[in-house]
């Protein structure tokens, strides 16, 4: 994940910092009811809770993404740099290389029968 995500998160939590203090100043205006400046700031708070949360479960899920795929790419090629699991890698290519194969015959049958029952 880039660094600007977390520095765009950063930067929206203390906007709304700045917003529920310029809310909270704004109750010293004597026509401006109190309530409602602190039901604004609980919302402000909420939003940032809810905005952070959100954002942070995103960066959580891509970084785990990443994070698998290299320990897989990793833990492949120690398994061929290996002796003893030198075939290991062979082998997991080989299956690729047939499934490959079986999804090419099922979406040639699959085409044909289309044809057919045209």
């Amino acid at each position: 994940m880039h660094a600007d995500v977390y520095q765009k998160l950063h930067e929206f939590n203390l906007h709304i910092d700045q917003g529920v203090a310029t809310l909270h100043s704004m109750s010293q205006i004597k026509k401006v009811s109190a309530t409602e400046i602190q039901r604004m700031a609980e919302y402000f708070e909420e939003l940032r809770s809810s905005v952070s949360g959100y954002v942070t479960s995103l960066v959580s899920d891509e970084e785990e993404r990443v994070s698998g795929r290299l320990f897989g790419k990793r833990r492949r090629q120690e398994m061929a740099e290996d002796p003893m699991h030198g075939g290991w890698l062979e082998e997991e290519r080989e299956k690729k290389r047939l499934e490959k194969l079986r999804k090419a015959k099922r979406a040639g049958k699959k085409s044909t029968q289309r044809r057919v029952d045209r």
